[in-house]
């Protein structure tokens, strides 16, 4: 009888071990896709997720999955217990401190690429912000040499290696509804762009759609979130029309695609400081026909589209027009 009492109660601790050794396998599951996350935050978090939304959509709220790992543990001692939970809070509370310095550090990018007329897009893995910064950093630096140099970074990002990274962002938009029917305009410009003949400039020939595109999207982003443009009268032979929602949620008008993206825009998302700027007080600024623009630069949609600008022709203003669309990519 005592064999067979010990017989089960080795039996009844094999189980047992058996149950701890599937809930750590259970349990490491479920974390190593957050180890993951802080591999990916040192490296190539898309900054627009850290500026706009601090913490990423596929990381749960650690309260939701502490509880969902009790669950797993309960079966175990108390001791054990707590030991997993511990581990589990000291695990979240690293990602939320790495978070945190990303996103300070992302926002110095953000405020120094706003004063020389770059933007965060979401591509923009974090090394290259990190490349950034260390310009900024350098003392021996003055304002004319750092815009050098961050010119550099940008372009050599982009062109390097037959324009690879600038054909991988284009790419990573076709599943978006609002860029589909534009993917053959938009591969079409870096094929121009990849033309090594040498024999014309092709930013003179690309950044013309690249506006045409993006004024598109802008228009097809306010229908989609409902929307529309309506004729109002007839003022000195011009027609006169604004942008109205139909679903009567905003008495709000706009005469201006442009001003009523932003408004809207805005409504869902902050927007970093650097796009905002780019987008709405250089390339959409107010401008006129011979007359000085409030914040002089060749990236003025106005003035290149109305023909008064005639070198804006330059692979730096092409790549901007392209961090504008990879910005409109992300917004929903």
């Amino acid at each position: 009888m005592q064999d067979i009492k010990n017989e089960n109660e080795n039996k009844d601790q094999i189980k047992k071990i058996n149950a701890t050794l599937s809930t750590k396998v259970a349990l490491r599951e479920i974390l190593e896709p957050y180890q993951k996350m802080m591999t990916l935050t040192q490296n190539a978090l898309p900054p627009q997720w850290v500026v706009i939304n601090p913490i990423p959509p596929s990381l749960e709220p650690p309260i939701q999955t502490l509880a969902s790992l009790q669950k797993i543990i309960n079966p175990l001692g108390v001791e054990l217990q707590q030991y997993w939970l511990v581990k589990a809070t000291e695990h979240f509370r690293e990602i939320s401190e790495k978070l945190d310095k990303i996103r300070i550090s992302t926002n110095e990018a953000d405020e120094l690429l706003k004063k020389y007329k770059w933007l965060i897009s979401p591509y923009l893995p974090l090394s290259f912000l990190s490349q950034v910064m260390k310009v900024n950093k350098n003392k021996k630096l003055n304002s004319r040499m750092k815009r050098n140099k961050i010119n550099k970074i940008y372009l050599e990002f982009f062109t390097d290696d037959h324009y690879k990274n600038l054909s991988l962002m284009v790419e990573s938009w076709k599943e978006n509804p609002l860029f589909k029917r534009r993917m053959k305009i938009l591969r079409d410009c870096i094929w121009a762009l990849k033309d090594t003949s040498g024999n014309f400039n092709a930013s003179n020939l690309v950044l013309p759609p690249l506006i045409s595109q993006i004024d598109g999207i802008i228009s097809d982003y306010l229908i989609k979130n409902g929307w529309t443009f309506e004729f109002v009268h007839i003022k000195k032979g011009k027609a006169i029309g604004k942008w109205v929602d139909k679903s009567g949620n905003d008495n709000t008008n706009f005469t201006s695609n442009v001003k009523c993206f932003a408004h809207i825009a805005r409504k869902q998302i902050e927007f970093p400081e650097s796009p905002t700027y780019v987008i709405m007080e250089i390339f959409f600024q107010t401008a006129y026909n011979n007359k000085k623009l409030k914040n002089p630069f060749t990236f003025c949609r106005h003035k290149i589209i109305h023909g008064e600008y005639i070198s804006y022709g330059r692979i730096d203003n092409t790549i901007r027009a392209f961090l504008i669309l990879d910005f409109l990519s992300d917004l929903e």
